[in-house]
């Protein structure tokens, strides 16, 4: 059983420690796709983290 508090945790251990290869990898996607606007960009980097 997982409660809320425990998924919150999890979560923050796997930010905390996995956060620079997800922004490098969200800034890699994000240049891939030229055409859209920095607003998406920026909006699709902060759904990864």
């Amino acid at each position: 059983v997982h409660s809320a508090a425990a998924t919150g945790a999890a979560k923050g251990v796997i930010t905390s420690v996995g956060v620079t290869g997800a922004l490098a990898q969200a800034f890699n996607d994000a240049k891939k796709k030229t055409k859209e606007t920095k607003i998406d960009n920026n909006k699709k980097i902060r759904s990864k983290l």
